[in-house]
């Protein structure tokens, strides 16, 4: 469970949470265990507290590459492992173990290259995507959109591919209980200096995430609206939120504008309900859990067109241009002034969010599972033969 305190193990966790949560019908005669570290035999999950998994020490990319290749075929042989899912297709198993499932979350780098590398190193990137995703024997893509980039570039026959999105988890990502939500509000202006409106973005500043756009649209109306700008994430590119930092001290704003590197994990369900909107701007998304989380803490949610967004979105979010700044400037002058408007896309929303589940993953995962388990279309569910399945 690579990248433990990112996207992936996050992922990993709740799928493992509702796969442990299914009926004893929905998995007859199969064993979940759960490879936690690259170096260590797999252990049951049953013995395991899911959470506790986010707290083990994280080893390093290239650890993990080297270790995840080479001794992990050995581990899953010595632990009689039939199928292995790796939560991501990096750095899979070398040939000659268990079938591969791997979950397909986007290939950034096939669809939108990163902006100044070379022909030569994108043409690798390229080809490297594309041998990750015709490895494993079945790909779970977490959208349509991925499934589409997948069987349009890499030509992946459909087949191979099953869709299942992801879920939101409604005990972290919810309403906030009137009792507690002016103490929210208190802990996020004496954590981090917030008080009165905002708009939210929650990303790193990855190439594809576009922030730029968003800081440049907001200062523009800033003089119109009277939310600031809470920015949530990592500075993945160095100088990409220092400048944008630089750029809002120019124009004045700075004591509207707020960058929360060290925002913790329960902070966020917070930020997210005292929002005025959420903003999702990125160029490409594979899914676009942030805007789903948004919608399940009752934020009216403002995202990019293209990718996952709308797929997600459905009617539930208002939707811009990732070139279209003034399009964007209009909505958040429209969003900031319309309170009615805010209200209806507030319930949109969390009708929206309500639709995806993490137990409707699992149980979709779980049926992934059976087909490779089971591949004789004659074999039944009620089926007594037994295998173990591995997740990492």
């Amino acid at each position: 469970m690579r990248d433990r305190h990112g996207g992936f193990g996050r992922y990993g966790l709740e799928l493992l949470r509702a796969l442990q949560a299914l009926p004893a019908g929905e998995l007859p005669g199969v064993d979940l265990w759960v490879l936690f570290r690259s170096d260590r035999r797999p252990r049951p999950a049953a013995a395991l507290d899911p959470a506790g998994l986010l707290r083990q020490p994280l080893i390093s990319p290239a650890r993990h590459r080297w270790q995840r290749r080479l001794l992990v075929p050995a581990l899953l042989r010595a632990s009689r492992i039939a199928l292995f899912h790796a939560l991501h297709p990096g750095s899979l198993p070398l040939p000659g173990g268990p079938s591969v499932v791997a979950t397909a979350h986007d290939i950034v780098p096939a669809v939108l290259p990163e902006p100044g590398r070379g022909r030569a190193l994108r043409a690798l990137d390229w080809l490297e995507q594309g041998l990750r995703h015709r490895r494993p024997r079945h790909l779970v893509a977490i959208s349509e959109a991925t499934r589409r980039d997948l069987c349009r570039i890499y030509r992946i026959p459909a087949s191979r591919i099953s869709v299942v999105p992801h879920g939101v988890n409604p005990a972290t990502f919810a309403l906030a209980p009137r009792d507690e939500a002016e103490g929210e509000l208190r802990m996020l202006e004496t954590r981090h200096g917030l008080s009165g409106r905002w708009f939210l973005s929650v990303g790193s500043d990855h190439y594809r995430k576009n922030q730029p756009l968003l800081v440049e649209a907001w200062i523009r109306v800033a003089g119109r609206v009277d939310a600031g700008l809470v920015v949530v994430g990592r500075p993945l590119y160095g100088g990409v939120l220092p400048r944008l930092e630089r750029d809002v001290r120019a124009a004045g704003l700075d004591g509207r504008f707020h960058w929360l590197r060290d925002a913790t994990d329960a902070e966020i369900p917070a930020l997210y309900r005292n929002a005025t909107a959420v903003v999702a701007p990125s160029r490409y998304e594979g899914f676009g859990m942030t805007i789903l989380e948004a919608m399940s803490c009752g934020a009216p949610v403002l995202a990019s067109r293209g990718g996952a967004h709308e797929e997600v979105g459905a009617d539930a979010a208002l939707y811009f241009d990732p070139d279209g700044r003034q399009e964007l400037e209009h909505l958040l002058v429209r969003i900031g002034e319309d309170a009615g408007l805010r209200r209806e896309m507030r319930a949109r929303g969390l009708a929206r969010a309500a639709s995806f589940t993490w137990s409707a993953s699992a149980l979709a995962i779980a049926e992934v599972y059976r087909r490779i388990l089971a591949p004789d279309p004659r074999a039944q569910r009620g089926s007594s033969s037994t295998a173990d399945i591995s997740i990492s």
